[in-house]
């Protein structure tokens, strides 16, 4: 998943959920819950729910339609300019160091990535958890600008 880190898999939290790194698809799948217990109330049908994307989208609708978490939560699905794709878990470990150290560089926690990337290996899982959970959503995204990814 993206954004994996082993921080974030620490088996703290006690759920299997939590600790399995695919933090993407899970909140793919609590918007899809939250279609299901809504829809109707803007005139739509829990029973007959597509899901779409487009290049990384299609990559997304793939993770939903292998995912059992997400059956019964959608009925069709489009998948254009995209395929099935399996990262090893050093990947996306590899892509969130990047990203942490963007989000140090981002808060003058370090100079550079380089020094960045010096503390990150000096801080305990617990540390670097704490640290990630102190930012919001937008300064975690910000993280992973210039990465590569997306």
């Amino acid at each position: 998943g993206w954004f994996t880190h082993p921080a974030l898999r620490s088996g703290q939290s006690g759920d299997e959920l939590d600790d399995s790194g695919n933090y993407g698809t899970l909140d793919l799948i609590k918007a899809l819950e939250w279609v299901r217990d809504n829809i109707q109330a803007f005139g739509g049908n829990p029973e007959n729910v597509t899901i779409a994307g487009e290049s990384a989208g299609a990559i997304n609708v793939f993770s939903l339609l292998i995912s059992d978490r997400a059956e019964g939560l959608f009925h069709r699905a489009i998948a254009q300019s995209g395929m099935p794709v399996a990262s090893p878990l050093a990947v996306g470990e590899e892509s969130a160091e990047e990203a942490i150290a963007n989000l140090m560089v981002n808060d003058a926690t370090a100079a550079n990535k380089q020094a960045a990337r010096a503390f990150l290996n000096q801080q305990s899982d617990e540390e670097i958890e704490a640290y990630l959970r102190s930012k919001t959503p937008a300064q975690l995204l910000a993280g992973y600008e210039n990465t590569g990814f997306g």
